[in-house]
């Protein structure tokens, strides 16, 4: 059995207490920023050394020739893509067209260019669109073609006119028209280039002729064509040529120094129709007789005249 000391009675009645464990203050190298990134790149709050701020400085101005030469390329390339409003007219010069005056063109061109912004550059001009829009201002031509510059700036339209084959005469004036049957213009608008042989027809009908309306179905067009050509190579002179109201299929022909003019079909072969004609003349100028009205050889190897 273990004995307790009594307390001596100088000593104080302290009750004695075990000291509470303390862990140790543990001090890291790594802290506040003393890590080894921080080591290496220095404090992030700390301005760079004047040194690393010449070193970029001197970065920047060595590679400054070659931005400089980068915005010059960019400069010229934007001034070699940009386009003059202004095109050039080039009007091919052909003979037995017709045309109008390059003045008129050149006018009516350059507001055409103006209209949208995007006809100002290479890159975005459409040239299919702008070539649509001068044929529809102007249909006598027969072609449009717009070149655009490779280092130039001013493109250039060229104008080639069409053919007249016919000029139509009907009530609100005379017209010309091509191989198609289709009014080209208004032959007071337009400048002949060694025109001539053009048959001149009359439409009877009463329609109006506008420019780019089809007047004369391309059938029957192609028949007057031939039908004059006949004529001409059998050295018979056309007066003119006639298409009246109240026959469908119809054209009459008036042949110069003759009372008579002559029937024919448009639905025939005008080969054929010419030979019967020549045929039945021949026979009544042998016979010292001749038709006080007409002759009528619609009715194919029959003639009728009056």
């Amino acid at each position: 059995m273990r004995l307790r000391r009594k307390p001596s009675p100088a000593e104080p009645n302290v009750e004695r207490r075990r000291p509470r464990s303390v862990s140790p203050t543990v001090f890291s190298y790594y802290a506040r920023g003393n890590s080894p990134s921080s080591q290496n790149t220095g404090r992030r709050d700390e301005p760079a050394k004047p040194s690393v701020r010449r070193k970029r400085y001197r970065l920047r101005m060595a590679h400054l020739p070659s931005y400089l030469a980068l915005a010059a390329i960019i400069i010229a390339l934007l001034n070699v893509c940009w386009l003059q409003p202004n095109p050039k007219i080039i009007l091919v010069s052909t003979a037995g067209t017709v045309h109008r005056s390059p003045k008129e063109y050149q006018q009516t061109i350059l507001a055409l260019w103006k209209q949208s912004l995007f006809n100002q550059t290479k890159l975005t001009v459409s040239t299919g669109s702008l070539r649509r829009d001068i044929q529809q201002q102007f249909t006598e031509l027969q072609d449009v073609q717009i070149e655009l510059p490779l280092l130039g700036r001013r493109p250039t339209v060229i104008l080639t006119p069409a053919v007249p084959t016919l000029q139509l005469v009907s009530g609100n004036g005379s017209f010309y028209v091509d191989g198609s049957g289709k009014v080209m213009a208004r032959t007071t608008e337009l400048t002949q280039n060694e025109l001539k042989d053009v048959p001149l027809v009359r439409d009877e009908s009463g329609q109006s002729a506008e420019a780019g309306k089809i007047v004369i179905p391309g059938p029957e067009a192609a028949f007057l064509q031939k039908l004059f050509a006949q004529l001409q190579a059998q050295n018979i002179p056309v007066l003119s040529i006639t298409l009246p109201a109240n026959a469908a299929n119809e054209a009459d022909i008036r042949i110069t120094n003759q009372q008579y003019f002559v029937k024919f079909s448009v639905d025939n072969d005008a080969r054929q129709a010419v030979g019967t004609y020549l045929a039945a003349k021949a026979k009544l100028d042998a016979e010292h007789a001749a038709p006080s009205e007409y002759m009528d050889v619609r009715v194919p190897e029959k003639v009728f005249y009056k």
